[in-house]
């Protein structure tokens, strides 16, 4: 396993651990259920959206494990794309940055995070107004 297959693997658990704490957080805190992604009734416009975002963040997981697992193999084939460790590094920094991004907007969004259109469970919003003293 290649270092940078290691980052990535961080990566990966460090997304995965935010996301599934912030599920259980709003569980067990404020009893809202946040993951009503394609869940519920819902307009078809929004079901079908919902499951668009649904399958593609699914096989954007499935790749970014195939990627860590079968690195070799998906190198075999694809690698003269990626041979510059140039390229790798911006990679790692802006899938970090997205990490981080990601963390930061759950733990900001407080009780508001939602993965989907939830309609059923209203939160209150406090507003930071930049021009208050």
């Amino acid at each position: 396993m290649h270092i940078t297959d290691i980052i990535s693997l961080i990566l990966l658990i460090t997304f995965a651990t935010g996301y599934i704490l912030k599920l259980v957080i709003l569980k067990q805190r404020n009893k809202i259920n946040a993951n009503v992604l394609a869940k519920g009734n819902k307009d078809l416009s929004i079901y079908g959206t919902e499951m668009l975002v649904l399958v593609s963040s699914s096989l954007w997981l499935l790749t970014w494990i195939s990627e860590i697992l079968f690195h070799n193999q998906i190198s075999s084939h694809v690698g003269f794309l990626f041979n510059y460790g140039f390229t790798k590094c911006i990679g790692i920094m802006i899938t970090a940055l997205a990490v981080g991004i990601f963390i930061l907007a759950t733990v900001n969004m407080k009780s508001s995070w939602r993965v989907g259109i939830d309609k059923n469970t209203k939160t209150t919003y406090h507003h930071l107004n930049c021009y208050d003293n």
